[in-house]
């Protein structure tokens, strides 16, 4: 058996700050959001040792979930109740037409005719949103990632380890040299 050693388990701490309207880049329209800041406080077997480092500030969709990188010193206010985005504009970021005028053109553009943009603003709009969610999708696959453990217990090609298989071949079926999955 395995001893359970959890010594310095980082956990992040979050501390919403209140609501906000901007644009959401996944959505593609504006929308509501939660603003909140990450502290990373150290564990030991579950209990805090530390005050917890500032991390940054980050706000989540309120629609679709995303979480993107926030500044609060760019609302005019912090919302403490989430609200209809029309409501959170006004008392949040009442510039909001005036600094995405260029963005929201550009999606009203898209919504209309699709191919109507020319191909470099369009291969924009595809890889945005797919570099915002690539480390999430790369940190999940790494925690996902397959061991020799996973492989010799659910391989279609080796049979459950028994008291033989602690030698090489000694419970797999005979494959070629080219086989990934040898034992």
């Amino acid at each position: 058996m395995r001893s359970m050693r959890r010594y310095n388990v980082p956990y992040v701490w979050r501390r919403q700050l209140g609501y906000v309207a901007d644009f959401c880049p996944i959505c593609r329209e504006p929308r509501a959001f939660r603003l909140s800041s990450k502290s990373l406080i150290r564990q030991s077997f579950y209990i805090p040792v530390s005050f917890g480092e500032f991390v940054g500030n980050e706000r989540r969709c309120l629609d679709c979930g995303v979480d993107l990188a926030g500044d609060p010193t760019r609302y005019v206010a912090l919302a403490q109740k989430g609200g209809s985005f029309g409501t959170l504009k006004k008392l949040t970021y009442p510039s909001f037409d005036e600094a995405q005028r260029g963005r929201l053109e550009l999606e009203k553009a898209v919504r209309k005719d699709p191919f109507g943009i020319d191909a470099r603003n369009r291969q924009l709009l595809i890889r945005q949103p797919l570099e915002l969610l690539s480390p999430r999708v790369e940190e999940r696959a790494g925690i996902m990632r397959p061991t020799a453990t996973w492989r010799s217990l659910y391989s279609p090609r080796a049979s459950w380890p028994g008291p033989a298989s602690r030698w090489r071949g000694a419970s797999c079926p005979r494959t070629p040299r080219s086989s990934p999955w040898r034992c």
